[in-house]
């Protein structure tokens, strides 16, 4: 076992460093190096691993006493000959690239006629060995994946390709941050396609795209790709492209389409949206921007944190009201002060009840306003609509203003009401701090300090005061269509 660098090889790794030096020291007591072990101001204490240009060093810097990766050719005749200088292009692109999911490059050296460059020591595990232990939750796998789409969305910025992005090619730090490695076959480009260069074409098969098999050059689409291909693997504890052998993967990659249903049935629709987006055989239809895609892996990590802290969601959702059962009779005050009785609503007519977290929740207001433009609709076939949240009546007033609302807005302080539906649910700490982060003042909003908020939830109850939809999510981000509801409330007329 030995601490994972730049380019680790596939055993697993310790995420502490005093133990996987060890572990190496004890494994390799007297190591022997194909170049000096000593360069310079740089003492060689360990290799981390070797491909089929290079070999990648645990090195202390004497200078700056701090440990760093040295990136050397191999001593082949062949690769030292090299013409195009790939060692110096890679650190040029490293250094292009000032951002904390990418590897940093310190410096490029030429000692005693051995080429390297000198880059930060990553301590941690790549992405294959974390696919491979599986012990990430996939909220935690999405925030990775989100923070590799902005490494590459940056990169892309800046013209710069990467080419061979695959899970080895990623690291994952002792703070669970994701770092971009192996810059070897990147292209600048020029006009979105021409690379600076005219190396030969190459990438890893199950993770190269269609073009790059091809043997065309490849740009940034490829990388979109790569991405998806990583992402689904992920998610689907599989290869989107398995094979026997390298023949059936490529073939696999012209011709097939990942096995989607290999994806738990419970993934989110959007992170479907996603891989396929990315998986598109033309590369002029894949996903354009990774910088959306990393927003929506945030959300989706957050959602599903909602759902899977300490059962939170699933022990909730078996308390909710259901389709059958009787709605709890209510009376809140509405945004303008006065009060409104269930009962009362009723007797004109079916209430359609819309439980949503605040105005500060964007999702929530494109639902409210959702019901505003079915309003008119569900007028005509006898029915109403009450929005139902924490929040004060003064923020109420202001949301019907600023989105031009003409049904009521009921203020549930303490969430009292929600409790009776049972979509009530007090935010973990780590959610609180989520919310914290974005500025969010729930005291503020809500008036007090309990951090409670109810679950999205949308019921439709007739004038029997029974419940005859039900819509509650534990997808924050995530809302029913109100046409569903209007629909209902069509059959209740028959």
């Amino acid at each position: 076992m030995i601490p994972a660098s730049p380019m680790s090889p596939d055993e697993p790794h310790e995420l502490d460093e005093t133990k996987a030096w060890k572990a190496a020291e004890d494994a390799n007591p007297s190591p022997s190096f194909d170049h000096p072990s000593t360069l310079g101001p740089y003492s060689l204490e360990l290799e981390l691993g070797r491909g089929g240009m290079g070999i990648v060093y645990a090195a202390k810097d004497e200078r700056l006493h701090r440990r760093v990766a040295l990136k050397m050719l191999r001593n082949d005749p062949i690769v030292q000959a090299d013409p195009e200088d790939r060692l110096a292009q890679e650190a040029r692109h490293l250094a292009a690239l000032n951002h904390p999911n990418i590897a940093t490059v310190y410096s490029l050296e030429c000692i005693d006629g051995h080429r390297f460059f000198s880059l930060e020591y990553i301590q941690g595990i790549t992405l294959k060995e974390a696919l491979r232990i599986k012990q990430q939750s996939t909220a935690d796998m999405l925030e990775l994946f989100k923070q590799i789409a902005e490494a590459l969305h940056f990169a892309h910025q800046a013209g710069i390709a990467h080419c061979d992005l695959k899970p080895a090619n990623v690291m994952i730090d002792g703070r669970g941050s994701a770092k971009i490695l192996d810059f070897g076959i990147a292209r600048v480009m020029r006009g979105g396609s021409e690379s600076e260069s005219g190396d030969q074409v190459s990438g890893t098969p199950g993770y190269m795209s269609p073009e790059q098999i091809r043997g065309q050059t490849p740009d940034q689409q490829a990388d979109v790709w790569a991405f998806g291909c990583m992402l689904f693997e992920a998610l689907a504890g599989r290869p989107a492209f398995p094979g026997g052998d390298t023949d059936a993967v490529i073939l696999g990659t012209l011709q097939e389409d990942p096995d989607w249903n290999a994806l738990p049935k419970q993934l989110p629709g959007r992170l479907k949206e996603i891989m396929r987006g990315c998986l598109q055989k033309a590369k002029e239809s894949r996903t354009l921007c990774l910088q959306r895609t990393a927003g929506t892996l945030h959300d989706v990590a957050h959602s599903l944190s909602w759902q899977q802290e300490d059962g939170l969601v699933s022990k909730a959702l078996t308390a909710t009201k259901k389709v059958g059962d009787k709605a709890p009779k209510f009376e809140l005050r509405g945004s303008d002060g006065q009060l409104i009785r269930l009962g009362e609503q009723l007797a004109k007519g079916p209430v359609i009840l819309t439980f949503y977290r605040g105005s500060w929740c964007s999702i929530c207001t494109s639902e409210l306003q959702g019901f505003e433009h079915m309003l008119t609709e569900i007028r005509e076939l006898g029915g109403s609509v009450l929005g139902i949240s924490p929040q004060t009546l003064a923020h109420n007033r202001d949301l019907v203003k600023r989105e031009g609302l003409n049904f009521d807005l009921l203020s549930d302080p303490g969430n009292i009401v929600a409790s009776k539906y049972g979509i009530a649910v007090e935010l973990p700490p780590d959610l609180r701090r989520y919310h914290s982060s974005l500025g969010l003042d729930l005291a503020q909003f809500n008036g007090d300090n309990s951090w409670v908020l109810p679950m999205p939830a949308t019921f439709l109850v007739d004038q029997g005061r029974v419940v005859r939809y039900a819509a509650v999510t534990g997808d924050p981000t995530l809302r029913p269509d109100p046409r569903e509801c209007v629909e209902l409330l069509r059959g209740l007329g028959t």
